[in-house]
């Protein structure tokens, strides 16, 4: 099978579409004063997070009729960030997603090799986290209150202390995928349990900062899917704030 670089949406490409990644939350409290200092370019980035199971299964990309590796493809468009999402246990997922840890070290790897600055997207779910489902892991179903939270933090702990040893470090870190909704239902589940989510969002804030260690420390992002949505945004963001959830980057998903 053959894309051309026509067919890049294909992939499910997504701009990230700030002038600069701190841009877009120039309210929001800094995660840690020791977080990285980015340069203020713009971020054109995309999710591609398939794209090492796209070519492990021969699929070609070509650039005027020449055949290029995914990344370096994207990489010589001006593509700058990658995102890369991560789910606690995929075996354990009911579709079948490559995107365990191993798998996402080896193309943020790559990625970084080739200049790519990295956005780890945290499903905290075996599978798919949106906002019609955010499945708790099945490692996690019979855990509840603090051992939860507790989990969480350890759980994001070990992955990016992981990435960093295998020189992957993210630039940025996404707490939870399009969590308008909550996380890790029911435990986190909004509208009614935003007490919990609050301290779901900051146990995985200090998994990151714990991971990082003596590295750099991520941007951290807070993304939810409500993007010309402006009162919804507002009260999600507001009573995060009031809940003392810390965060560098607002992210949208955006529904036209």
């Amino acid at each position: 099978m053959t894309l051309t670089s026509g067919s890049r949406a294909a992939l499910g490409a997504l701009a990230l579409a700030c002038a600069s990644p701190v841009a877009c939350a120039q309210s929001a409290p800094t995660a840690s004063p020791a977080r990285q200092d980015l340069p203020l370019d713009y971020a054109i980035g995309a999710d591609l997070s398939f794209l090492a199971q796209a070519e492990s299964r021969g699929v070609q990309f070509r650039d005027s009729g020449v055949v290029k590796p995914g990344l370096q493809l994207f990489r010589d468009h001006g593509y700058n960030w990658i995102r890369l999402r991560v789910f606690h246990t995929v075996v354990n997922s009911p579709w079948p997603l490559p995107n365990d840890l191993p798998y996402t070290l080896a193309l943020a790897k790559s990625a970084k090799a080739l200049g790519y600055k990295f956005l780890l997207d945290f499903h905290y779910s075996d599978t798919w986290a949106d906002p019609d489902k955010q499945y708790t892991p099945k490692a996690w179903e019979q855990v509840t209150g603090q051992a939860l939270i507790d989990s969480v933090e350890a759980y994001t702990r070990l992955t990016i202390a992981t990435l960093r040893d295998g020189g992957a470090m993210p630039d940025m870190v996404q707490i939870g995928n399009e969590i308008s909704v909550g996380m890790i239902w029911p435990q986190g589940k909004l509208p009614d349990k935003w007490d919990t989510l609050a301290e779901l969002l900051k146990a995985g804030v200090r998994g990151v900062k714990a991971g990082a260690g003596s590295a750099p420390m991520p941007l951290i992002m807070m993304h939810i899917d409500k993007g010309g949505d402006v009162s919804t945004t507002r009260w999600w963001f507001d009573n995060a704030l009031a809940r003392g959830v810390e965060f560098d980057v607002i992210g949208q998903s955006y529904y036209p």
